[in-house]
């Protein structure tokens, strides 16, 4: 570690006659050879050239080393997949052991970046020597106008991460926002190489998820800030429709009890364990009582394996959608129908089309604030908006409940691997199979509203027989000290 305090400050000399210091470019990869081409050649446009690029493939199945034939450029194939954290971990220690940088960008291999993104957090550095690390505004990739997110902020009571301009079409006026933490790779993150020394390593016990919200509350630990530069733009597909019910259903559940054990005082620890295992315990149980069992045991193990120190990389196996009752629908007596959003846009469309091809009701498109913009212009009577991720969910999810009865609405759900409460609200219910093109009578409906209700109160129950062994694991698992390059 010694050694590597002394940065050896390299730097070129610009057109302008200046010195601009050399930044280590880190791009972790898996296969996605197209988007890993495209990410590279946007950052040879750049107007910043003062930089090195590292490719770290995780074992790809497919070539990926003929990248080498770009200058500056070092291609390093790992033997197996270790993951994007510890692979992260890998390309970082590889480029602070050179001992010649100031600061260290890391790029999902998806992006693609703006010509002047690099320069402008670049002289962000310069005017501030107490940020940590700086991201970018980060666009949609398919819809320029579209803003993915500005950085994230975390709410360790609740295990809630809240991306700023989520899906947003206007972006903030000012230059610098002030968030938690930066996606890793995703945000474009530009890292202050004396912060990352004072901090160490990013926690290799996460493997996937909220290692970007560990590192950010550990830079604010040690004094370092962590900031959204507005004018450094790059472009990301949207991180909402990237949605992997296995991956959230466990990484989503063992790594915030993790960063709530790291980051919470000893007094407030036990409340916030509580909050956080009721929240995801009642999910579960709703994703059991409506037929997922396999997000249900994901949930369960992530709980056990957090309790016995198991982290790193999980064995996951895929979460099996709800399968259909089989039993085809007409909708031509229907009145209304309130479509819970939670499907892909694409989907929902053809949904759409569905309906009006049957019948000329009324539609009404149940969709989460974060994902509001993704869905403008759609051809629907009346778009409601509710938030599942806020403190007072289940209130939101009773007010919307409350007028879909009062109508005496049907539910069509679009998403045949995550349940929602408000599917349990309707007169009649529906699941519409996207791979098929076919409406199916649904198991959830106002008959069967005890399972949400149970849900809670199950949920509830085991949170508080959970709640000791997991206190105990999280005064164990927040002594761990970090990994120091």
């Amino acid at each position: 570690m010694t050694s590597l305090m002394k940065i050896n400050n390299k730097s070129q000399l610009t057109g302008a006659g200046l010195f601009a210091p050399v930044v280590g470019v880190l791009i972790v990869v898996h296969n996605r050879k197209d988007d890993l081409l495209r990410l590279i050649s946007s950052i040879f446009l750049s107007d910043y050239k003062s930089f090195d690029i590292l490719v770290l493939d995780n074992d790809s199945s497919v070539d990926l080393s003929d990248v080498e034939l770009y200058p500056s450029l070092e291609y390093i194939k790992l033997k197996e997949n270790i993951g994007f954290v510890s692979g992260m971990i890998e390309g970082l220690t590889y480029l602070l052991q050179k001992g010649e940088y100031q600061y260290l960008w890391v790029l999902d291999s998806d992006l693609e970046v703006a010509p002047d993104a690099l320069g402008h957090l670049v002289d962000v550095f310069k005017e501030h020597d107490d940020i940590g690390v700086a991201g970018c505004m980060t666009y949609n990739i398919y819809n320029h106008k579209i803003i993915v997110e500005s950085g994230a902020d975390v709410d360790l009571r609740s295990g809630i991460v809240t991306a700023r301009n989520c899906n947003a079409s206007k972006p903030l006026l000012e230059n610098l926002i002030a968030v938690d933490f930066v996606a890793s790779g995703g945000g474009g993150s530009l890292i202050n190489v004396q912060a990352l020394l004072a901090t160490g390593l990013h926690d290799d016990r996460y493997h996937f998820l909220w290692e970007d919200t560990d590192f950010g509350l550990c830079l604010r630990n040690h004094g370092f800030r962590s900031v959204v530069v507005s004018d450094a733009i790059v472009y990301h597909p949207p991180f909402t429709e990237k949605r992997n019910p296995n991956i959230y259903a466990y990484y989503g559940v063992r790594n915030p009890l993790l960063t709530v054990s790291k980051y919470t005082s000893s007094c407030k620890l036990p409340l916030y364990l509580m909050c956080n295992l009721k929240r995801y315990l009642r999910i579960a149980l709703l994703m059991m009582f409506s037929g997922s069992k396999g997000f249900a045991r994901l949930t369960f193990k992530a709980i056990f394996d957090y309790i016995l120190g198991r982290f790193g990389k999980a064995e996951l196996y895929d979460i099996n959608q709800s399968i259909p009752s089989k039993k085809l629908v007409d909708l031509s007596k229907e009145y209304s129908t309130y479509i819970i959003g939670t499907g892909s846009r694409e989907s929902i469309e053809a949904l759409i089309e569905f309906i009006k091809i049957q019948t000329q009701m009324k539609i009404c498109l149940i969709v989460q604030d974060y994902r509001k913009t993704l869905f403008e212009g759609i051809n629907v009577d009346q778009i409601i908006i509710y938030d599942d991720r806020s403190l007072h969910a289940i209130r939101e999810y009773l007010k919307i409940g409350t007028s879909i009865l009062s109508e005496g609405g049907c539910v069509i759900n679009t998403d045949l691997k995550v349940a929602s409460p408000l599917g349990y609200f309707g007169w009649r219910g529906y699941d519409w199979d996207d791979s098929s093109g076919q409406l199916y009578r649904s198991r959830q409906c106002i008959y069967s509203l005890w399972k949400p209700a149970a849900s809670v109160a199950l949920g509830n129950l085991l949170a508080i027989l959970f709640l000791p062994a997991v206190w105990i694991a999280a005064l164990k698992h927040k002594r761990q000290k970090p990994v120091m390059p």
